[in-house]
C-alpha cells in the first residue's frame, strides 16, 4: 500500500502519511513504519496509532489479566492466541523477525509518534505496554501507551457498556488529534 500511495504523489500528500490499524493490522502498521521511516527518512510515515497489537511473536501470555472485571471485548485465551500466531507466522520463519515482532526493531526506526491503546484485561497488554515502555527510554518521547481499564481485545468494536462506548469515542479522538499534530 505504502509503495503504491508513493506513486501516486499527484493524489497523496506524501508529507502527511500515517499508518493504523487493530489487532493483526497495529502489529503490521508497527512494522511497517519502521521500515517505511529506515527506508524513506523524513518521508516516511509521521505517526502510528496501533490499537491492541501483537508486539512480540516469541512471547506466549498465560492468560489475560483482570479478565474478571473485563466490560467488552474478546478474552484471548492462551490456545486462541496460539491459533492465530500458527495462522500469521509461516513455518520455520523466526518469531523474532521484525516483520512480525516489531519489538525488535530499534527504536531510531520508529517514526516520532506513535499511540499505543489497549484494554488492560487483554491478553496482549503487557506485550504493548512492554513495547511502549522500551521506545520510550531509548528517547522516543511522543510514543504512548494508553491503558484502558476493565476492557479486553477489540473493546472498541464490541463496546457493550456505556463506559466503553465512551472509552472507544475517547481514544478515537486522542488517535485523530495525534495524527493533526503529527502532520504539523
Amino acid at each position: 500500500v505504502l509503495s503504491y500511495v508513493r506513486s501516486k504523489p499527484e493524489l497523496y500528500d506524501l508529507k502527511r502519511l500515517t499508518i493504523s490499524g487493530f489487532s493483526a493490522g497495529a502489529n503490521l502498521a508497527l512494522s511497517l513504519s519502521a521500515s517505511s521511516v529506515a527506508s524513506q527518512g523524513s518521508e516516511g510515515v509521521k505517526s502510528v496509532q496501533a490499537f491492541y497489537p501483537k508486539t512480540d511473536f516469541t512471547r506466549i501470555g498465560d492468560s489475560a489479566p483482570n479478565k474478571s472485571r473485563m466490560r467488552s471485548g474478546i478474552d484471548l485465551s492462551p490456545f486462541l492466541v496460539d491459533l492465530f500466531n500458527r495462522s500469521y507466522v509461516l513455518p520455520n520463519q523466526s518469531r523474532s523477525d521484525v516483520r512480525l515482532s516489531p519489538h525488535f526493531f530499534e527504536s531510531q526506526r520508529f517514526p516520532k509518534r506513535i499511540n499505543v491503546f489497549c484494554g488492560d484485561c487483554d491478553l496482549l497488554y503487557p506485550d504493548a505496554k512492554e513495547f511502549v515502555e522500551r521506545l520510550r527510554k531509548e528517547g522516543k518521547e511522543l510514543v504512548l501507551f494508553h491503558t484502558i481499564e476493565g476492557e479486553g481485545h477489540a473493546w472498541d468494536k464490541m463496546a457493550r457498556t456505556k463506559e466503553s462506548r465512551e472509552e472507544r469515542d475517547r481514544c478515537y479522538q486522542l488517535s485523530i488529534e495525534s495524527i493533526l499534530e503529527s502532520w504539523e
